[in-house]
């Protein structure tokens, strides 16, 4: 079985640090310090072997690997977000929903 290298945590701190503009905003946003901020990327882009920021000047900018990884991340987050709501959903009872949309733009002889 397949054991990943990165966290979902590392992913979340790529993505604040990059949503904040950086690692000082991001840290006063998640209740973190700077420094484990950094470590966790510093980690994150080690065991990927990938640089996925660089500092320029006082800025954290996303590389051209940085920005592919980062849109990926988002999905993976935002999937785990979901089926943990999912659980939530089955959890209480919710039985599955299906909503089926005809746009008008198709002709009404297809279905």
């Amino acid at each position: 079985m397949y054991r990943p290298k990165t966290t979902l945590e590392q992913w979340r701190i790529l993505q604040a640090v990059v949503d904040y503009g950086g690692y000082a905003h991001a840290a006063e946003k998640l209740n973190k310090s700077q420094s484990s901020l950094n470590h966790a990327v510093a980690k994150l882009q080690s065991m990927l072997g990938v640089q996925l920021l660089e500092v320029i000047g006082r800025k954290a900018v996303l590389t051209e690997a940085g920005e592919v990884m980062l849109r990926r991340s988002r999905y993976l987050t935002q999937d785990v977000e979901n089926l943990e709501s999912l659980a939530i959903n089955i959890n209480q009872d919710w039985e599955p929903e299906i909503t089926l949309v005809v746009d008008l733009a198709y002709p009404k002889e297809n279905y």
